[in-house]
């Protein structure tokens, strides 16, 4: 994929409505469609652009490719490992670095959860 900006892409802002994300992906798709286009550089924009608007017009996988990027909404097999792996690498490495396990012991969280039933109950929380 050449382009990796969806906006850029799509030509509209970041704070785009969905009826203007509807607008400008009609207007591509009448201008870059197979079946109206017949250059093969066409098709392939074609398919970009409607990836661009599919991932935008979902609240869920925008807010992904706003956070992200369009890594994170292509949804390949690979990018799913390779982020895995590298979440994997971290916490190791963390846990090198320190000598503990890179998570919250378990008696955290029960002083969380007990602190959380003390102060709904309308005792005072623990100090």
């Amino acid at each position: 994929m050449a382009t990796t900006d969806y906006y850029a892409l799509l030509g509209v802002r970041p704070d785009a409505d969905d009826d203007e994300l509807k607008r400008a992906y009609r207007r591509l798709a009448r201008e870059l469609h197979p079946d109206t286009n017949p250059d093969p550089a066409a098709e392939e924009r074609f398919k970009e652009v409607t990836l661009a608007y599919e991932t935008l017009r979902d609240p869920e996988r925008r807010r992904r490719y706003d956070v992200f990027g369009a890594d994170a909404v292509r949804g390949t097999a690979a990018n799913a490992g390779s982020v895995l792996t590298d979440s994997l690498k971290a916490a190791s490495s963390l846990r090198n670095s320190v000598g503990k396990p890179a998570i919250a012991h378990p008696t955290f969280f029960a002083r969380m959860l007990s602190s959380r039933r003390l102060t709904s109950e309308g005792g005072k929380s623990p100090k």
